[in-house]
């Protein structure tokens, strides 16, 4: 196959397998470097581990879990000074350099080779988030199995003439994850050829890019359309609730009196979301999202798709999108966001992924405001729900409240307010960024009045940012703990730089909510409102550690209630139906003959060898798949190393939450379908019911606390 790449064009992946994830502190074990043409043929590879400087016995386990590298090996290993001139050698100025979230190993690269700044880098990890919409994962090995067919139909060829067997090998090698970030990249880059020849305008659109128009052949200018007809992306119809055949329910939800307590675990849940939908218009809330994932599952089982979720949806201004289309010079952000749109086109994709602040940037700029679509059924989190009722959208919609024991988490966590100066800095730089787009569309007085006014108040919020990060540091000196309780900050002046300078930004922030047609008002006020509240209440800080071993602190005001009717006046004018699984005590949903309720048991082995033998009695080829319930990080870990030691499990696939990979990762793993162990908490459990994950097995390992009657009944009453 031929691409149109630069004929000049050199490409090197490099991937480093490293001790841990922090840069500062952590070091590489294991390099891997390929390098290809513009054609992707292989013009030669290099591998090596490296002995780390930290004594290897100081090494965590979960190193030779997470990369299968032997900690014998890598004593007997060469220092990275000593192979460091053969990494010189490849990694010139002029290579495109390419790997997946590119950012961590060319940090870890750096205090080696610091005069070696590659001109282009291409990220396979933002790529794929411009290119590949919906992925379980845009983890490597996630989005390399979902490109494995293309790839065997054009593999690599090495420089001796044979191909680069890759089922031969494993992830978390550095050599071979090189070959995958290479090979990923050659799958992007094909997709933006694919996208280049079905849309006319596209390459010169692609012509402003740095990036691509650096790599990808210059297509003949003068034949090209100067004007661009935008593809619309329209949402299909769903098919209609009505056109499901009635299903008699177990009880009429609208003949029950509303506002109390009701115990439904005496009834399946499939029945009680039967009964639900048969009284729309409806609002259906739990209490996490995975379990709105489960109710949606069950509901299109049963032909019921007009499902909405408590959020709006996307609508676009085509003739703004056009105009600033039709400018000369586009930068990066906008052809990034152009590519994401014909590629969501091209795959018959109807909504946006939207995942960078650039991305949300430009949709903002562009977004068309209109009505709210109205579903027969919404589905929402316990906390979505209080925000519907805050703004009293819905209100002719009855209201099934699942999971009423975790009402306490959830409603004290929606009145608490959390706050994160930086997270609140990056939201007003998108609004600016939104504005300067919507400046570039339509030059008017009331757009360049707005930017003037976010670029004070951006100032003012550097200000204070920088202000109250340094004065929360010296609040935590000489502090081992990472939470520390203070204020109110507002009646500390004289003490506190924080609370003089805030003041200012709170000028600035009313000016720009005095501003009639704000487009962003209800974020710049919820900004506001967040930053009273943390100024004048009693709040707690919580210290934490930001990507590259910044510190970063988060400030948060607690409420705790205690009084049930303070809860139940949020359903004042409302008619609510709530409902607990687990509470026996409450009325019955439903009157059922001779019944009694019996709480489920499960097998309880409280120790690893007692955990085994009970594994032991399993049959693998029968391709079972079970889950063993820990909430406790070290028992995991040592149940795994237990496992994993032990012959008898040698066929199945071990999987561990936060071991073998990220929630995402592992859940995809999970969905394989050979014999697997799963090991993990309670919330990857939901996780893996909501990606209908068939489990054959539970076992509760290492569960307990005051929380242990929730997730047994959630347990029972949700798989």
């Amino acid at each position: 196959m031929t691409y149109h790449i630069n004929k000049n064009t050199t490409f090197l992946a490099f991937d480093f397998e490293t001790t841990w994830l922090d840069v500062k502190k952590d070091e590489p074990i294991q390099i891997g470097i390929v390098r290809a043409d513009s054609q992707f043929h292989i013009l030669d590879t290099y591998t090596s581990l490296i002995r780390p400087k930290k004594d290897i016995k100081e090494l965590k386990n979960i190193v030779q879990f997470i990369t299968w590298l032997s900690l014998d090996q890598l004593s007997d290993a060469p220092t990275m000074e000593e192979i460091l001139p053969d990494i010189r050698e490849r990694f010139t100025d002029d290579v495109v350099v390419l790997w997946h979230n590119i950012a961590f190993d060319i940090a870890m690269m750096q205090p080696f080779l610091p005069d070696r700044k590659p001109q282009q880098q291409f990220d396979t990890f933002t790529r794929s988030q411009t290119l590949i919409h919906y992925p379980p994962s845009y983890a490597l090995e996630v989005l390399w199995w979902q490109i494995t067919d293309d790839y065997a139909k054009d593999p690599f060829i090495l420089p001796d003439g044979t191909e680069w067997n890759y089922k031969d090998e494993s992830h978390h090698d550095a050599l071979y994850d090189s070959f995958t970030s290479l090979a990923l990249a050659r799958h992007l880059l094909q997709r933006i050829e694919t996208l280049e020849e079905t849309y006319d305008r596209l390459p010169q659109i692609a012509d402003n890019h740095s990036l691509l128009s650096h790599i990808i052949d210059p297509k003949t200018k003068d034949q090209r359309p100067k004007t661009i007809n935008l593809p619309v992306l329209t949402k299909p119809i769903p098919k209609n609730a009505t056109d499901v055949a009635p299903t008699d329910p177990i009880v009429d939800l609208r003949t029950l009196e509303p506002n109390k307590t009701w115990f439904n675990g005496h009834i399946p849940l499939e029945q009680i979301l039967l009964a639900a939908v048969a009284a729309k218009p409806i609002i259906i809330a739990t209490h996490t999202w995975q379990k709105l994932e489960v109710i949606k599952n069950i509901l299109s089982s049963h032909g019921y798709h007009d499902i909405g979720f408590a959020k709006p949806e996307q609508h676009i201004d085509y003739d703004a999108f056009t105009t600033l289309l039709s400018q000369e010079e586009l930068s990066d952000d906008i052809v990034t966001f152009v590519l994401k749109y014909l590629s969501h086109h091209h795959q018959g994709l109807r909504v946006l992924q939207l995942l960078t602040e650039d991305e949300r940037a430009i949709f903002d700029a562009i977004e068309k405001i209109t009505d709210r679509h109205t579903n027969d059924i919404i589905l929402c989190s316990h906390g979505g729900l209080y925000r519907l009722i805050e703004q009293w959208l819905y209100p002719n919609y009855l209201i099934l409240y699942l999971d009423a024991d975790r009402r306490y988490h959830s409603y004290n966590r929606f009145r608490s307010i959390s706050f994160d100066p930086y997270q609140a800095l990056t939201s007003l730089e998108r609004i600016q960024r939104s504005y300067q787009i919507r400046q570039q569309i339509a030059h008017n007085e009331e757009n360049q009045e707005i930017l003037d006014q976010l670029e004070s108040t951006i100032s003012e919020a550097t200000l204070f940012v920088g202000t109250i990060g340094i004065e929360t540091t010296e609040l935590f000196t000489g502090r081992p703990s990472d939470t520390v309780e203070t204020g109110p900050l507002i009646t500390k002046l004289e003490r506190h730089r924080t609370a003089k300078s805030w003041p200012g930004l709170r000028d600035r922030l009313d000016e720009l909510l005095a501003i009639e047609n704000l487009h962003s008002k209800p974020v710049i006020q919820q900004l506001r409102d967040h930053l009273e509240l943390i100024m004048t209440e009693i709040i707690t800080i919580q210290r934490g550690v930001r990507d590259r071993g910044y510190l970063h602190y988060t400030y948060q005001t607690t409420h705790d209630y205690s009084d049930f009717s303070e809860f139940m006046g949020l359903f004042t004018g409302r008619q609510a139906i709530i409902t607990s699984h687990v509470r026996t005590t409450n009325k019955p949903l439903v009157q059922l003959e001779n019944h009694t309720h019996t709480p489920p048991t499960y097998p309880f082995t409280p120790t690893p060898p007692q955990l085994t033998q009970e594994i032991h009695k399993l049959d693998p080829t029968q391709s079972m798949t079970f889950f063993v319930l820990s909430s406790s990080k070290s028992s995991s870990q040592s149940l795994f190393q237990k496992l994993q030691a032990d012959p008898h499990f040698s066929s199945y696939s071990l999987i561990v939450d936060g071991i073998t990979g990220s929630t995402a990762k592992n859940t995809h793993k999970a969905q394989a379908g050979w014999p697997t162990i799963i090991i993990g908490g309670y919330y990857f459990y939901l996780n893996l019911l909501a990606k209908k994950v068939a489990i054959d097995h539970i076992i509760i390992y290492a569960l307990g606390g005051a929380m242990k009657p929730l997730i047994l009944g959630d347990v029972a009453y949700y798989s």
